[in-house]
């Protein structure tokens, strides 16, 4: 839950904020949440609300919708860098979605490391430095927001576009130019007209009779013109080409198909530790026996049925998660990703 001022807005899944002022969306390595905080409350003092993860998400949302509604909502994506958080796939995740949504960065550096494999989605974007005069670089992030939130409710028009109250406007034409210029020349006459039939003109009968005129005068008979030579019929290339096409596109298919189709989880590849945080801060192991140990030490049994069903039991309570592989180290689950630890 973010403050401003004297109330409270929530911004969770499937809540929209009614309160004009901007919003920044904090993306930041769990390490920094206490920096995150600190900064939140030096920007609401200046009129800019901020949206921190994991918690401003609302009890029982999907972080999968609730994170890339937060950036679609938000002026700008305020990137805490640091070490961890240049390592991190859940920041990276965050920057590619703001790129996705054209939101712009607001990198703020706290520490003084080379960015790395974010060094792309950070190229374009100014740095403000946290480690001296914090409360100029407050400023200069308040002054930010609050620019690309003006940007983002007037809009930029068109190139090219018309007013709606004003006709569009005509070149004007030069009255001088226009009576000094020769009248266009009259159309040539009209062609005769010229048949397409590419038979001979027709010609008197030939007598078949020996002596006749025709053969005297070496005419010969109305014969169909032979085909060119060297150029084949197109008919086989084209069947050719049209079955290729049909091959590729059963091929197409077969791969779409297979793509959605989510591989399926084997209890010998589940088995090991992991964690719905990717920095394994509280990691289950699900041992290859059939029991599961929690970081505080609970126990309990796992399964795995028909490749993709991950079913728990604790304290003779029975849960079960749908499983779907998406890496090696990743699967994801109705609430979230588990994140392998081993």
């Amino acid at each position: 839950m973010a403050t401003t001022g004297g109330g409270s807005s929530s911004f969770g899944e499937g809540m929209v904020s009614r309160d004009k002022s901007p919003m920044l969306f904090v993306s930041h390595h769990s390490s920094k949440l206490e920096v995150a905080e600190h900064v939140e409350r030096a920007l609401n003092i200046k009129g800019v609300r901020c949206w921190i993860a994991p918690r401003d998400v609302e009890p029982g949302a999907s972080f999968a919708r609730a994170i890339p509604q937060a950036i679609g909502e938000s002026s700008a994506v305020l990137l805490l860098f640091c070490s961890n958080s240049a390592k991190s796939r859940h920041v990276e995740r965050e920057l590619i979605l703001a790129d996705q949504l054209g939101k712009a960065i607001i990198p703020l550096r706290l520490e003084r490391i080379d960015p790395g494999e974010l060094s792309y989605h950070l190229a374009a974007s100014q740095w403000i430095d946290w480690l001296e005069q914090r409360d100029e670089a407050i400023d200069r992030i308040a002054l930010k927001a609050r620019d690309l939130q003006v940007q983002a409710q007037n809009g930029t028009p068109k190139t090219g576009t018309v007013s709606i109250d004003e006709p569009e406007a005509k070149p004007a034409v030069d009255i001088t130019k226009a009576k000094s210029t020769p009248p266009p020349p009259a159309p040539p006459p009209p062609l005769p007209p010229v048949s397409l039939d590419r038979s001979v003109p027709a010609r008197p009968p030939r007598s078949e009779a020996p002596g006749s005129g025709a053969a005297d005068t070496g005419a010969q008979p109305h014969e169909p013109m032979p085909a060119e030579p060297g150029k084949p019929s197109k008919l086989p290339l084209f069947l050719a080409l049209g079955g290729v096409g049909a091959v590729l596109l059963i091929a197409l298919i077969y791969f779409a198909v297979s793509m959605r189709s989510p591989a399926t989880v084997t209890e010998t590849w589940f088995a090991g530790a992991w964690s719905y945080d990717e920095d394994c801060g509280e990691p289950i192991r699900f041992d290859s026996n059939g029991d599961l140990v929690t970081a505080s030490g609970e126990r309990g049994t796992w399964s795995i049925e028909d490749g993709r069903t991950l079913v728990a039991e604790m304290d003779e309570e029975v849960t079960r998660s749908t499983l779907a592989r998406v890496g090696r180290d990743e699967v994801r689950t109705g609430d979230g990703s588990l994140f392998r630890c081993d």
